[in-house]
């Protein structure tokens, strides 16, 4: 019996597999290399005149997010045309987009094959950032396939339409939905936000009353929950126009076996906080609390724009000498949600100009001194930014709760300015992280372990504040014992938290 010979055909095996594999290391390098300079569009057309032939659209959809951060929209077609992907055509679409060249992504839908569901969705939430809803509907409704309809789209559509106050055309748009797909709670959500920044607001409140009313006797099995987040959005535009009776109607709806009784105003009216001086005007305008007099840094506070949340955003001026004249600009903010004795950070934000100065935490420092006078209780949201996380780990000494993600984070030595990441579980960190979050927190993200090793922090988690004696000695190692002007009160500063009338204070320890 004959048996032909296939030693050949198992180096011809090897040489191919190391050849694809060469290529994908090459991509990744590639990729990466664009990654490292983010806005910088020559860097990224150079390592992309490098690539001779890849079926890999990774570089290439981070040379149009370059694009896109460095305002180089004229580069986008190009680029789209050197490797005509889907992939690349959806991120195509949406930097034309945020450039604010409408006309140009809506091109591209007709450009090769067919356009995927993904492009559609990219070019109406394109229309979304020109304001032109009517486009978007023309893409919705005329252009794009509906068997290719998703909730997805649904929901872009729908986004869009509430950024551009159309309450009627969201409801018409959320009662015509596709039949072979199903609103979800996002799309309600957005239907609500359309109603409300429409003055629609007993519209709202009626279609929080038969979601409610269909939840409860399971008149349908797509029956939805309102969200506490839709309660919140209706009561606040009440407030606003100091509708109180439309707030009771609200909260009986969400609440209709605990009867709403007396004033409602102390609850939901916006503070303005007497007796401060008052800086600007309209959504600008904030109110002085204190002075950093080392940095000369001036401390404000502004309400949240959801007086339900009882949350502030504590601002951050630097003060500087332009041409003769005292001026300030902002710095940094921090957001916070407050209640039952408890301010919650949510989330710090610091210019790029000052990062890497040591500010984060003298910002963070002044957040805990005003809880340490008034005796309210630090926490946090949840935290995904590994900066924050490690500030609130190893200089101030918060527990993290239980779960969330453990990493080493470490700086890279050749870009002082991005962070690196590790875990030993490669899934989890990735899934800690989308694009948007390694893109914007210039995080790279690491595969082996870091030399030197890094510090272990956790994200994607809350956390608690230590002891209060134990705090108060680490602000006061931060800030100094003089460092701020306050004249605020013990019960001043719970009113400025709170947003209603200062409870018992407890003495500070």
């Amino acid at each position: 019996m004959y048996f032909p010979d296939f030693s050949f055909v198992f180096p011809l095996v090897f040489l191919l597999a190391t050849t694809c594999m060469s290529l994908s290391v090459q991509t990744k390098l590639l990729t990466r290399q664009i990654q490292s300079q983010p806005s910088n569009i020559t860097h990224a057309m150079h390592v992309i005149s490098q690539i001779d032939v890849t079926d890999d659209d990774a570089p290439f959809i981070e040379a149009l997010r370059v694009c896109g951060k460095s305002q180089r929209p004229d580069l986008v077609l190009d680029l789209y045309q050197q490797h005509p992907s889907e992939a690349c055509r959806t991120m195509a679409i949406s930097v034309l987009g945020a450039c604010q060249r409408l006309e140009n992504a809506l091109a591209l839908l007709s450009y090769g094959n067919n356009a995927s569901c993904a492009s559609y969705n990219a070019a109406i939430a394109a229309c979304g950032k020109a304001k032109d809803w009517k486009r978007a509907i023309s893409v919705y409704e005329e252009v794009m396939p509906s068997k290719l309809i998703s909730t997805l789209t649904c929901n872009v559509m729908l986004s869009t339409l509430a950024q551009c106050r159309q309450g009627v055309e969201a409801s018409r748009i959320l009662s015509n939905i596709p039949s072979h797909t199903a609103p979800d709670r996002r799309s309600y959500q957005y239907l609500v936000s359309a109603m409300v920044r429409s003055d629609m607001l007993d519209d709202a409140t009626k279609l929080l009353e038969k979601m409610q009313r269909d939840n409860e006797i399971g008149e349908s099995s797509l029956a939805i929950q309102p969200t506490e987040a839709m309660y919140d959005m209706v009561i606040a535009a009440y407030s606003k126009i100091s509708n109180w009776e439309g707030i009771k109607r609200v909260e009986q709806i969400r609440n209709p076996n605990s009867a709403v009784e007396g004033d409602v105003r102390d609850l939901y009216s916006f503070q303005r906080w007497e007796g401060l001086t008052k800086v600007g005007k309209g959504k600008e305008a904030y109110w002085e609390v204190a002075t950093h007099l080392p940095l000369n840094i001036t401390i404000g506070v502004q309400p949240n724009r959801n007086p339900v949340k009882n949350g502030i955003r504590l601002l951050f001026y630097e003060n500087y000498n332009g041409d003769g004249d005292w001026k300030r600009r902002k710095l940094a903010f921090l957001l916070m949600k407050n209640s039952e004795n408890q301010s919650s950070l949510l989330g710090m934000f610091l210019q790029d100009r000052r990062r890497g100065q040591g500010l984060s935490k003298i910002c963070l420092g002044v957040w805990l001194w005003f809880c340490c006078q008034a005796s309210i209780e630090p926490v946090t949201g949840i935290i995904n930014k590994p900066l924050l996380s490690l500030l609130l780990q190893h200089r101030f000494m918060f527990v993290p709760e239980r779960g969330g993600v453990e990493v080493e984070v470490t700086q890279d030595p050749d870009n002082p300015k991005t962070m690196l990441l590790y875990s030993p579980c490669k899934k989890s960190l990735e899934g800690a992280f989308s694009p948007w979050d390694v893109q914007n927190q210039n995080i790279r993200l690491l595969e082996q372990t870091p030399e030197p090793r890094g510090r272990r922090i956790h994200v994607r988690t809350a956390f608690n504040a230590p002891d209060s004696n134990e705090l108060q000695a680490l602000v006061q190692d931060i800030l100094g014992k003089k460092a701020l002007e306050c004249h605020l009160s013990s019960e001043e500063i719970r009113h400025l938290y709170f947003g209603k009338k200062a409870e018992k204070i407890i003495s500070v320890a």
